[in-house]
């Protein structure tokens, strides 16, 4: 599932930055996942007068001295309500694409997620290429993983020596929070 999703990103970031001389570009990244020790860069792409595609990459190892590795994707694209993109208001759609191994007490969780959920989001301009925007988004996640216990048979979970998961679901949950800073480019 994450291969397909790296593909269709790939596609839609090859197709949407074609021709980005005349537009506009930002680099940024979100302060919130900073707080959070999960390293991020982003960039956001204007196409059209009122629509922008941004995708952010994400990565986490062992936060908080916590036994967790994640490396997630986050594209989304925007509708800006003033006319202006990368100003004021907007509605965009989101998507995440998340893998992840994270060890809870005597649980253990090895799999890969995947969404979508609308977003919604403000823009400030503090300076000719500075913006501050916050964003907050919320859809719905399927997850597919290995769910173990600290006292359970490792080998009893594979099968042909693949890994073999034994818990998926859908739910519903934050697909975005965002506090960013962004740097535009021209």
């Amino acid at each position: 599932m994450m291969n397909k999703l790296k593909y269709i990103v790939l596609g839609l970031l090859f197709c949407f930055t074609v021709n980005i001389s005349a537009q506009q570009f930002a680099l940024k990244t979100n302060g919130l996942m900073w707080g959070a020790l999960m390293p991020n860069v982003g960039g956001e792409v204007v196409f059209g007068e009122r629509f922008s595609f941004d995708l952010s990459a994400f990565g986490g190892y062992k936060p908080y001295k916590m036994d967790a590795k994640l490396f997630g994707l986050n594209p989304e694209v925007k509708y800006w309500f003033s006319g202006r993109p990368m100003v004021r208001h907007y509605i965009g759609l989101a998507f995440l694409g998340v893998s992840y191994d994270m060890k809870f007490k005597e649980k253990q969780f090895d799999g890969k997620a995947g969404g979508a959920g609308l977003s919604f989001g403000y823009s400030w301009l503090l300076s000719e290429r500075l913006n501050l925007e916050i964003s907050a988004g919320f859809g719905a996640v399927f997850f597919r993983q290995r769910r173990l216990y600290s006292s359970d048979n490792t080998t009893d979970y594979e099968i042909f020596s693949k890994k073999k998961e034994n818990s998926t679901g859908v739910k519903l949950m934050p697909t975005k929070i965002a506090l960013s800073i962004s740097y535009i480019i021209r």
